[in-house]
């Protein structure tokens, strides 16, 4: 679990080291994410030349865990995925979680809402643009859709206005 008080301080992140060829997988995964993301920006007539760089720079060594199959990550690899999640969502504006003050203390990459529902009601019109690319380009790659997994989060993951609901469902009937 992940302490956000105790974040900048943990150690984590020097304890495991992905091995060259985890790197180049992540690398290679993480690009083509970027690829899609802005495949469907421009839909919307938009780029996002640095969704997710953080991803390919100072959180890489610890974001390649995300390649290593869940059950084959030891504590201290998924400790490390956690943090630079973590890290990653409070820092890029396209995460709901970053236009929030609610505590993530306990925040796990299985369990991003610890204290409830997360309030994203100030997230701006142009940040949600960017999440629902985000969101689209993920479904493709797991091979569902966005309209689902917005189903799925919308009132119980996180709290968006009735305006941010109309624009996220508008946006998704021009990207699906």
């Amino acid at each position: 679990m992940v302490n956000w008080r105790e974040l900048e301080q943990s150690s984590a992140i020097d304890k495991v080291q992905p091995t060259e060829e985890l790197k180049q997988e992540f690398i290679k995964r993480t690009k083509k994410h970027i690829e899609l993301v802005n495949k469907y920006a421009a839909k919307l007539g938009k780029s996002y030349p640095n969704h997710d760089k953080s991803k390919l720079d100072t959180l890489l060594d610890g974001y390649c865990f995300y390649c290593k199959p869940k059950e084959e990550r030891t504590p201290e690899e998924q400790e490390v995925l956690d943090i630079v999640t973590l890290i990653h969502i409070k820092n890029a504006p396209h995460h709901a979680e970053y236009w929030t003050d609610t505590a993530l203390d306990g925040f796990t990459r299985a369990n991003y809402t610890p204290n409830g529902i997360v309030d994203v009601q100030h997230m701006p019109p142009e940040c949600v643009e960017e999440m629902v690319c985000d969101w689209k380009a993920t479904a493709e790659e797991k091979g569902n859709t966005a309209t689902e997994w917005f189903k799925s989060v919308n009132g119980t993951r996180w709290l968006f206005t009735p305006e941010q609901q109309t624009q996220i469902r508008n946006i998704l009937s021009i990207l699906e």
